[in-house]
C-alpha cells in the first residue's frame, strides 16, 4: 500500500505491541535434517479468520500466519498443531482527525486518551498477547524517548479535564455541552475494519463504552477496509483504530 499522507492526526496511548503466531500441521512421520521437502508451496489467500481455522483443522491448508488475541488460544486447541509465538512490531493505535470538531480541542483529546485502558485491551481482548505502549516508536527502538508524556486509565481525571474546560454534562442526556455552542457535543465515530468480531471492532466498543460513562458521546462503526481507507484520505472521519507495522528504525514516520 502506498503511503497515505494524514495532515492533522495524532495517535493518543493505545498502543499494543502484539505477539504474533504462527500455526503450522504436524505430520506423524519423520522430518530429516534437511527439512520437508515439497513438489509445491500453494499460498491460499482466505481473509476470514474462522474460515482460515476450519480450513487448518480440516487439512486443506498446513501453515497460517499471523494470528493473535483470541485467536491464538483457538488455534491452540486443534489437534497435530505446533504454535509458534513471536514478537510482532505491529501497533494497534486510535487515531483521531484534529481538524474535526470537537477533536481539534486539547481537553477532548486528553480525555479520550485517559479513558482507552490499554492494560484491559492487552489482557481481556488481546488475551495477554500484547503490551501497552505510550509512544508511535518502539520501547526497544535506540530512538524511543522514555521522557514522554504517560496516559493511564483514569476516567475520573478524564472527566476533570472536560469539567475545567467547560464541557458540563446536561442533566437530562447525560451528554456533555459543548462550551463553545452551548448545544450538546456533536456525536463522533470511531470506524474499524469489518468484521465486527475483528479485535479491532471489540478495542473500539470498549472505547465508545467508556466513553459515554463520563458523558463523551462516541460510538464505533465497522465498515469495508476499503470504504474505511477512502474515508481517511478524504479526511472523512472523526476517529478509526487500525494496526501498523513499526520497526526499531521508525524511518515510517516520515510517512
Amino acid at each position: 500500500m502506498t503511503p497515505r499522507k494524514l495532515l492533522l492526526f495524532i495517535v493518543v496511548g493505545l498502543i499494543l505491541l502484539g505477539s504474533c503466531g504462527t500455526i503450522l500441521a504436524q505430520s506423524g512421520s519423520d522430518w530429516k535434517p534437511y527439512g520437508p521437502r515439497a513438489d509445491e508451496i500453494v499460498m491460499v489467500i482466505i481473509g476470514d479468520s474462522e474460515a482460515q481455522r476450519i480450513a487448518f483443522q480440516r487439512g486443506d491448508i498446513h501453515v497460517v500466519p499471523g494470528i493473535f488475541g483470541l485467536n491464538v488460544d483457538e488455534f491452540k486447541t486443534i489437534k497435530n498443531s505446533r504454535l509458534e509465538i513471536s514478537v510482532d512490531d505491529r501497533a494497534t493505535c486510535l487515531t483521531l482527525n484534529m481538524r474535526r470538531k470537537p477533536l481539534d480541542m486539547d481537553p477532548v483529546r486528553q480525555a479520550i486518551a485517559y479513558i482507552a485502558d490499554r492494560g484491559a485491551i492487552a489482557i481481556d481482548i488481546l488475551k495477554g498477547h500484547g503490551k501497552p505502549l505510550s509512544s508511535t516508536v518502539l520501547s526497544y527502538s535506540p530512538y524511543y524517548n522514555s521522557n514522554i508524556t504517560h496516559y493511564s486509565y483514569d476516567p475520573a481525571r478524564a472527566g476533570e479535564i472536560l469539567d475545567k474546560a467547560g464541557y458540563t454534562i446536561d442533566g437530562k442526556t447525560k451528554t456533555r455541552t459543548d462550551p463553545n455552542t452551548g448545544k450538546p457535543m456533536k456525536e463522533m465515530t470511531i470506524l474499524t475494519p469489518l468484521p465486527e468480531t475483528a479485535d479491532w471492532t471489540r478495542i473500539s466498543k470498549m472505547i465508545a463504552d467508556a466513553a459515554k460513562k463520563i458523558g463523551l458521546p462516541i460510538k464505533h462503526q465497522a465498515i469495508d477496509f476499503g470504504d474505511m481507507l477512502d474515508r481517511i484520505d478524504a479526511l472523512d472521519f472523526d476517529m478509526y483504530v487500525s494496526s501498523w507495522s513499526l520497526d526499531r528504525q521508525p524511518r515510517y514516520l516520515k510517512n
